[in-house]
């Protein structure tokens, strides 16, 4: 990817909800020469945004939105990045929100929005993006989202991993439930790349973004404690189905692209 094909095509992001991997998508696009403008809901994490060098916005969409957020979502591209943080209810009157304000505004931002396989039943057992969906606050996102911009691109993002969030510590000091389950991880060095041929290729629908690995929960976190010289913790498998495993396929045929190997 060089910089000409990105800047040909894009004059300004705005990343609603600019944490750890809105952060890291910024400042990739700044090395392009893209001006980036990021969202928090806290003052506090404006210097770590100026550091940077993206532009920092106070933007809470459980509030109220006016003509003060205007310069942040006119912008060429609009990535989401927010989550429910445990109020479902808000998160999907948040979109709401979102959407009656560009329309108020006569706004019409490119959108990635940033979903997650969440919205999948665990007993898929194989998620393809044409697979049947829980009705949840995931799926009542998108189509918000969708309904208001046809066009838009949705990735449905698997558990994230990188630098800062290490696999190792997820099930520190627990057990490993439904530990025969398959891992869906995602390095957010994939995400990253998987944004950039997004926001490169004008990509449009929905893909599912995951690591092609999946070896079972309980041998890989496991495994990874073993290396560290780590105790093992306990496992407790689910019987009843066999967890569901995350296709990435339509993302690596369409734009040609290979998801890392090991996770």
């Amino acid at each position: 990817m060089t910089n000409s094909n990105l800047n040909t095509q894009i004059n300004s992001v705005s990343i609603l909800g600019c944490g750890w991997i809105g952060k890291k998508l910024g400042l990739q696009l700044l090395q392009e020469n893209i001006n980036v403008l990021g969202s928090t809901t806290d003052v506090k994490n404006f210097s770590s945004l100026e550091t940077l060098g993206i532009k920092p916005f106070k933007i809470d969409l459980t509030k109220s939105i006016n003509k003060d957020y205007s310069e942040f979502f006119s912008t060429s591209h609009l990535i989401i990045s927010i989550s429910p943080k445990g109020n479902t209810e808000k998160f999907v009157l948040a979109f709401q929100k979102l959407v009656d304000f560009l329309v108020h505004e006569k706004l019409t931002p490119k959108i990635i929005l940033l979903s997650s396989i969440g919205i999948y039943d665990d007993e898929m057992e194989l998620c393809s993006e044409i697979s049947s969906t829980k009705k949840n606050h995931l799926y009542q996102a998108e189509q918000l989202i969708l309904n208001f911009q046809p066009n838009a691109c949705i990735f449905r993002l698997a558990g994230l991993i990188g630098e800062g969030r290490e696999p190792i510590n997820f099930f520190r000091g627990k057990e490993i439930s439904n530990s025969n389950w398959p891992v869906n991880l995602v390095n957010s060095a994939d995400v990253i790349s998987a944004l950039q041929i997004a926001l490169q290729k004008n990509a449009q629908g929905i893909y599912n973004i995951c690591a092609s690995f999946h070896p079972l929960k309980g041998d890989f976190y496991n495994g990874l404690r073993e290396k560290k010289l780590l105790q093992k913790l306990i496992e407790t498998e689910n019987k009843s189905h066999k967890g569901k495993t995350i296709s990435n396929k339509k993302f690596e045929t369409e734009f040609n692209f290979e998801f890392e190997k090991t996770i």
